[in-house]
């Protein structure tokens, strides 16, 4: 059945000033027939004077037509959806499904003015393009843009190829269209998965780009552009050589508040990577407050699990969080071939590599840093960094603590290579990498280093030396945290164990090897950065202590949280690599844990282990979540959950930056097994978009959480 089109009259009365303006409303239907009746709709709004909207009611539009170039947008066109883009679907497929259009959506040459172009595409799904054809049809499976400045938004722009470029969406030439609020997935290219952006500078705000494909730059890849990302999200996408999340070449983009997580780049060949970011060949983009988290990159041969940074680039990082990326080497960072960051005020902590956890650099590349806090980040080589090549590095104003290497006990903090350049660390704080007797630099140059003006916590030379191997000046110690410089809290007021890492059970008592949730609680130091304070474990097997890194959890907070391991000893046990994994080894039929800070001991919690016997196991209520099956899931998803004896059960979801979205169960409960059915809505009945969700059961004796994840 053909799509059906009406005219109808829109009057819009401007309240004081008395002016009527008339713009003409174009409404489509269709029952899942062809798209002929959008494109006349379309070239009939611009045929009219001023902007002119084409509604677009609920159904599949299958635009397989202008000879598979798919719908042409026009300027001074609004095209909408009545019911957004679950209800309205823009299909490249051929009705009859035997064929697909090279474009869902054809944008080319209707302006790069932004102050005059005003087509607007909103509320769609944009599905099944395939650009397969040559040259400007071999990019944009999904929408191609192209010396166009369009607004696209709130759109869904899902299972499009690309044989080239921009499985998604490409935006090429003069280009700088705005778009936002769009969940941009399943996408798959050669370069650009997701959207691929060559000299064009759009604006993309609000965006979830993820689970795209393509050999580089599976969610983003900008070429020769300055585009601005603010507050997208890209996540799970995958590229088969450098850039899972994004891949800059030759530009320089603003990214500030976005988070790039869970993508990997799958790099054959060493020195490439960039799990979460690619950045490469004089580009020079500059990331502000980005959180960058479990990224990874191939562990035989890829480098940088969070940043690739690569051939002459030299950006500018500021207030970044780069947490638990991997990689074979350079797991936070690494720098290659002639790069030079400058790297203030950011976060590096919890990465991982074969050499550089923190940060690699190699082959006549620099890197300053200045003010910012490494923390548990663990190599073969190089703890926090590792320095090769003639490379440079110059570290000032820093927290660089409880970082550790696994293959020679000498770098917890730097491995300097004979062939480095030069290596400074001055007015910074130098500890505990690891807590346990070791060397934190490892200097095989012959080059005397200079690592002056630093709080290494100990304050006498011999101490001091002990810690440096090879040429070195370390004279001028402070005997204290240096004023202005990132640290541990100024005073602890308590120190806490929790269940979990929702922080709300406090526990003292375990008795099965368990994980615990730590937190201190003290005066912030500094209160523009996020920093660190040091938690010290003690047992009965290890009565040296190991120590504990806790993360402040924002600026300013004075509340700092991380975990460690409880596990039985053996006899092959060693306390300095337990140190550097936060595990703490007890006596298995029963010991004491004291849990102190590193800067206040009087400031302790004492947890107890002791084992039950199996009849006491038995005898244990059992509470029990499992996981939501589907998972993923788009309509509904069902959580069973079985309670131990009678008590009060909440289970509520969160979004992933934890904020409370809906309340699924909040009452009294008998023992037994329930289960319980979520349709992907919050407390106000609305559909919540595609991402990823936390749900968390309390009982008061009982917490555990899992992760769900709706797909649209």
């Amino acid at each position: 059945m053909a799509s059906t089109l009406r005219k109808c009259m829109m009057i819009i009365l401007f309240g004081l000033f008395n002016i009527t303006l008339k713009a003409d409303t174009w409404v489509v239907d269709t029952t899942g027939a062809e798209g002929d009746s959008l494109q006349l709709a379309i070239n009939n709004a611009w045929q009219n004077p001023g902007i002119d909207t084409v509604l677009v009611e609920n159904g599949t539009y299958h635009l397989f037509i202008n000879d598979t170039t798919g719908l042409i947008m026009h300027d001074s066109v609004v095209l909408m959806s009545q019911n957004g883009a679950l209800a309205c679907t823009l299909s490249g497929l051929k009705e009859d499904l035997s064929d697909t259009a090279y474009h869902v959506i054809w944008i080319n040459n209707i302006g790069i003015d932004t102050l005059i172009c005003r087509a607007v595409i909103r509320g769609f799904s944009i599905m099944y393009g395939n650009a397969r054809g040559s040259s400007s049809h071999s990019e944009g499976g999904g929408i191609y843009c192209r010396r166009s400045s369009a607004t696209i938004d709130s759109c869904i722009i899902s299972d499009n190829l690309a044989l080239a470029y921009g499985g998604g969406f490409c935006i090429s030439t003069f280009s700088y269209p705005r778009i936002s609020d769009n969940t941009v997935e399943n996408n798959s290219a050669e370069d650009g998965g997701g959207l691929y952006i060559y000299f064009a500078s759009p604006g993309l705000l609000n965006n979830i780009i993820g689970n795209n494909s393509a050999s580089n730059g599976a969610g983003l890849y900008i070429y020769g552009s300055s585009p601005v990302l603010v507050n997208n999200k890209i996540e799970d996408n995958l590229a088969t050589n450098v850039g899972g999340g994004l891949c800059i070449h030759q530009s320089s983009p603003t990214l500030t508040n976005n988070i790039i997580s869970n993508n990997s780049a799958n790099a054959a060949s060493t020195f490439l990577g960039g799990g979460g970011i690619w950045i490469g060949v004089s580009s020079s983009p500059i990331l502000t407050n980005n959180i960058i988290e479990n990224n990874s990159t191939n562990p035989s041969k890829g480098c940088g699990g969070g940043i690739c940074i690569n051939t002459n680039s030299s950006p500018i990082l500021t207030d970044n969080i780069i947490t638990n990326n991997s990689a074979y080497g350079g797991g936070g960072i690494y720098i290659y071939d002639g790069s030079s960051p400058v790297i203030n005020n950011n976060t590096i902590s919890s990465n991982s590599a074969d050499f550089g956890a923190g940060l690699g650099i190699f082959r006549y590349s620099s890197v300053k840093l200045n003010k910012c806090l490494m923390s548990m980040n663990v190599a073969g080589k190089g703890g926090a960094i590792y320095d090769t090549s003639h490379s440079i590095v110059v570290i000032d104003s820093s927290f660089i603590v409880d970082n550790g290497n696994l293959q020679d006990n000498m770098s917890g903090l730097v491995y300097l290579t004979p062939d480095s350049d030069t290596f400074s660390v001055s007015y910074s704080n130098v500890y505990y990498n690891t807590c346990q007797p070791d060397t934190e630099i490892y200097n095989l140059t012959s080059i005397t280093i200079p690592v002056q003006y630093n709080f290494w916590w100990y304050t006498d030379d011999d101490s001091i030396s002990s810690l440096i191997y090879g040429p070195n000046n370390h004279a001028n110690w402070f005997n204290d945290f240096i004023p202005g410089v990132p640290g541990e809290p100024i005073s602890v007021d308590s120190v806490r164990n929790y269940t979990d890492t929702t922080y709300s059970v406090l526990c003292d008592s375990i008795w099965q090897p368990d994980t615990l949730y730590l937190r201190i609680y003290g005066q912030d130091r500094n209160a523009s950065l996020q920093e660190a304070a040091v938690a010290i474990l003690e047992s009965s097997i290890y009565p040296q202590g190991i120590a504990v890194a806790l993360m402040e959890n924002d600026t300013n907070s004075g509340i700092y949280q991380g975990k460690a391991y409880v596990l039985n000893a053996t006899a092959n046990d060693t306390i300095r690599t337990d140190d550097i994994y936060q595990r703490m080894k007890v006596v298995s039929t029963g010991d004491t844990i004291t849990i102190y800070a590193n800067t206040n001991p009087g400031r302790f919690w004492n947890v107890v282990y002791k084992p039950l016997s199996i009849a006491e196991q038995k005898a244990q209520p059992i509470y029990e979540m499992s996981r939501n099956i589907p998972n993923p899931f788009s309509n509904c998803t069902m959580i069973k959950y079985q309670m131990g004896k009678e008590s009060r059960v909440t289970i509520k979801v969160f979004d992933i930056t934890g904020s409370s979205v809906c309340t699924l169960v909040d009452g009294p409960h008998k023992p037994g097994c329930f289960e319980i059915t979520w349709n992907g809505e919050n407390d106000k009945g609305k559909k919540l978009p595609a991402g990823v969700y936390f749900y968390v059961i309390n009982t008061g004796a009982f917490k555990s959480i899992h992760k769900a994840v709706i797909v649209r």
